[in-house]
């Protein structure tokens, strides 16, 4: 190689690198843009110790979602490992009585409920007789503020987890809800308030993402429809993995079960 082209390559591959640096800069200055504090990152094996900042949300099913006190939310991902989620979840409720999760999207919040029953298993010596409760609210995400002025945010779930003694639908049982990916959740949220003022507690069961989002923003919905008759306590729900048969084919669905339960201790 002459020494011309020598210099050529080189500066073609320092080129190259400094591309690849500045979008690597600029990918993470676009993940974590307007993230008061640490940055925030997805949960890849340790608990975040980053808080989202957020501001008061408004529409249905929303509640005050200010920063969990205590320690920092747990941040779950579309990618994150379910099964070491769900141990990083059973040592913070054993080491402090209680855990805060933060989601962004329907594949984190899927996640995050299927790390909250295995968690479940995982501290079933721990728990007796109680169960994880799980009350979800909708927070938000500072983001940006963009060249027009007009503040950017981004909607996400935050679960407030803890163990509690409620009553719950038996293994076995059918529920007397089925969430699918076309569900109204008005509509079902008006059928769970009947069953929780008739009975005290309501069961349903979902399978898949689609589905499950509509059973999350279903129990928001019906907190503000039972908002007279809880009086100031939350609407909390359990969730537990159960497989059934389907004809020749065995799948796995989520049960969950709702009741009238104590402000979480996360919020007090």
């Amino acid at each position: 190689m002459t020494l011309a082209a020598g210099r050529r390559f080189a500066s073609v591959s320092g080129n190259a690198v400094l591309q690849r640096s500045v979008v690597l800069a600029a990918s993470r200055r676009f993940r974590f843009r307007g993230v008061q504090g640490p940055r925030r990152r997805e949960f890849s094996g340790e608990a975040s110790s980053s808080t989202p900042s957020s501001v008061p949300p408004s529409g249905p099913g929303a509640a005050a979602a200010g920063p969990a006190k205590g320690a920092e939310p747990l941040i779950c991902g579309k990618q994150t490992n379910v099964g070491i989620f769900a141990g990083a979840i059973s040592k913070r409720v054993a080491a402090q009585g209680w855990c805060v999760i933060d989601a962004v999207g329907p594949e984190a919040g899927y996640n995050a409920l299927k790390s909250v029953c295995i968690a479940g298993t995982y501290m079933s010596d721990f728990l007796g007789e109680r169960h994880l409760v799980v009350t979800p609210e909708k927070a938000w995400l500072h983001q940006r503020t963009a060249p027009s002025g007009r503040f950017s945010e981004t909607a996400m779930l935050r679960f407030h987890v803890w163990p509690l003694a409620v009553p719950t639908c038996k293994d076995g049982a059918d529920p007397e809800m089925w969430f699918s990916s076309s569900t109204n959740p008005g509509k079902a949220a008006g059928l769970m308030r009947r069953a929780v003022q008739d009975r005290g507690w309501a069961s349903a069961a979902s399978m898949g993402v689609q589905s499950a989002e509509k059973a999350i923003k279903t129990i928001m919905i019906a907190q503000t429809y039972l908002a007279e008759y809880l009086e100031g306590r939350s609407l909390g729900a359990t969730f537990r993995l159960e497989r059934f048969q389907d004809e020749a084919e065995e799948k796995v669905r989520i049960v969950l079960s709702c009741s009238p339960v104590p402000s979480p201790p996360s919020l007090e």
